[in-house]
Formats: C-alpha cells, sequence, structure tokens
C-alpha cells in the first residue's frame, strides 16, 4: 500500500526456514507450472536430484508443467525425464491455466518483470497464486560490500535487484494482491565452507531479517 510518498507491505514480512518447502506444500494436488524449471539442470545431472525445485515438484504436484528460455538445459531436463516447455514467460501462451505458478529465482533475469507476471497472471485457473523468489538487494553480503567501498554480488544474468516493496508496489500499480512476504536464506551445502558460511548467514538472518539473502512472494489477481 502507499503511505505518502513511500509503499509499505500489506502485512508484515515474516521469516521462513525452509522456502522449498513452503512452495512444496502449496503444490500439493494442485496444476502447477514450474517457470524455469531447467534452471542447473547441468549441475542436477551430474551430482544428482536432491535438492532440485522441479524435481520435487514432480512428486507433490497433481500435474506439472515447466516452462524455460534455455533450450540447452532444457534438453538436459529432458533427458532426466522431465519434459518441458521452450519459451520466454514473458510472451509465452500455453493455452491452458494452472492452480500455482512457481517464479523461483526467475524475476531477477527477465527484461520486462512487470510482463512477465502479468502474462504469467493470465495463466492463472481462478483462484490461483503466483509464488515468486529472488535475491534480497539488503543481503547482509551487498550490506558488508557497500560498507567496504563495493558493489554487491550481481550474477552476470541477472538484471534486477529487489526489496519486497518493489513487489507491493508492482501490486498496487496493477491492482494484483500481494496475500504473503517471506524473507529466508537457502544454505549452500556444496563444500564445507559454503556451508559454514550459509550457516552465519541465517544466523545473521534470524536475528536481522532483512539480511536475509532471498524473500518469496505470493501473489494473485485482485
Amino acid at each position: 500500500m502507499r503511505q505518502g510518498d513511500r509503499t509499505v507491505l500489506d502485512h508484515p514480512a515474516k521469516t521462513v526456514k525452509d522456502a522449498h518447502a513452503l512452495i512444496l506444500e502449496m503444490a500439493k494436488g494442485r496444476r502447477v507450472l514450474n517457470v524455469g524449471a531447467a534452471g542447473n539442470a547441468t549441475y542436477y545431472r551430474d551430482y544428482g536430484t536432491d535438492g532440485w525445485l522441479h524435481a520435487s515438484l514432480c512428486n507433490a504436484a497433481e500435474t506439472l508443467v515447466g516452462l524455460d528460455l534455455d533450450a540447452e538445459e532444457a534438453q538436459v531436463a529432458t533427458d532426466l525425464g522431465f519434459a518441458l516447455h521452450i519459451g520466454n514467460c514473458e510472451t509465452a501462451d500455453l493455452s491452458e491455466t494452472f492452480d500455482l505458478i512457481v517464479l523461483a529465482d526467475v524475476l531477477e533475469h527477465v527484461d520486462g518483470p512487470t510482463q512477465a507476471i502479468a502474462n504469467m497472471m493470465r495463466h492463472l485457473s481462478p483462484g490461483g497464486e503466483i509464488v515468486l523468489t529472488t535475491p534480497n538487494a539488503t543481503f547482509v553480503g551487498n550490506v558488508i560490500n557497500a560498507i567496504l567501498w563495493r558493489g554487491p554480488n550481481i550474477y552476470w544474468d541477472h538484471v534486477n535487484l529487489y526489496v519486497p516493496e518493489n513487489i507491493q508496489a508492482l501490486c498496487d500499480r496493477h491492482g494484483w494482491k500481494l496475500l504473503h512476504t517471506h524473507l529466508y536464506s537457502l544454505t549452500d551445502r556444496r563444500t564445507l565452507f559454503m556451508r559454514l558460511k550459509s550457516m552465519v548467514i541465517n544466523v545473521v538472518g534470524r536475528l536481522f531479517p532483512r539480511l536475509h539473502s532471498s524473500f518469496i512472494c505470493v501473489i494473485r489477481t485482485g
């Protein structure tokens, strides 16, 4: 909502320990579209599918459809037994609707985030929801870098960086409803150093939630 010249959340942002578990709970028994489904498929091919959201959604959802722009990674996913549509979520027309649309770490990649959400809204069944996750601009690592006169760590293919209020502002502008907002930090288990680093980030996030590395929003049509 707008308060004077500021955007504030319609509800307090809460923390969640396991964002994937929250998404999987929302997906149970529903018709689900997972956007960006092939992300890191090569890694999961080489190191196992444990932790791969799309593989977990396949077990949770009544019906699961995948969409990804990366044809090469989509082929890897297909080789692993997960058939996907190739397309851009900003423009794709799948000619069907879904109870839940998942945009996990997608919004920071797209050229037109508003267009992407609006197009996915057109693919929602009545009462359906979009759940999205994205890196948090006020992540403790970015704050430390700013104190040290460094820029934030931006991946080469990330073109947007958000705080939850940006999603609220988009919802306010386009008549969508922001239902829930949660802050969280993922645990990177690839090496001992990364596990220890993730542990520190999670502790900081529990003390100061706005320093968590990511956030999750659930939205629907107004």
